[in-house]
């Protein structure tokens, strides 16, 4: 019997304890597959995952609401969300097409809290701009620039100098 779009075989037949899966101290369960299948990603155990990412990909996933997801990517082996997927044995298809249900997508929501991280950033004066960019996940300096021009319509330093002209 489909299930948000999907078949049955697609839909997770149990719960996990967050705590114990993902190794975070939150007091959460959320929907998982008793059984991996051949399209679930490698586990890798020595993937560390970044809290507040891992919490809002399960949040989403199990609240079916928009989430925002930080583009950290643990050891580098693999990305954030085929250990997401490995730990909750489905496949990021899967994954993809239930955060999808939820009106959103990783990409998308990877790139609104980019934004919104950049924009926290750049207000303080912590970091510098090639900190930002790579603290966010950019791999060039010039990619974080040009996606920040798009969000905002103006570059990292004008956004910066404006942000402390007004403090």
């Amino acid at each position: 019997m489909p299930t948000n779009g999907l078949d049955a075989a697609a839909t997770p037949d149990m719960m996990v304890d967050v705590r114990n899966t993902f190794g975070l101290d939150v007091a959460m369960t959320v929907p998982a597959f008793s059984k991996p299948n051949e399209y679930v990603p490698d586990l890798d155990a020595a993937y560390v995952f970044d809290r507040e990412t891992t919490l809002a990909i399960l949040a989403g996933f199990a609240h079916n609401r928009r989430v925002l997801i930080q583009g950290y990517h643990g050891t580098g082996k693999s990305t954030h969300i085929e250990q997401v997927a490995a730990r909750l044995k489905m496949s990021v298809r899967t994954l993809s097409r239930s955060l999808a249900a939820a009106g959103t997508s990783y990409r998308a929501v990877l790139d609104g809290l980019r934004r919104e991280l950049s924009l926290r950033h750049l207000a303080g004066r912590q970091f510098a701009i090639s900190e930002i960019a790579f603290l966010l996940g950019f791999v060039e300096l010039s990619s974080f620039h040009r996606a920040f021009k798009r969000w905002t319509g103006v570059t990292p330093a004008e956004y910066r100098k404006q942000s402390r002209r007004s403090h």
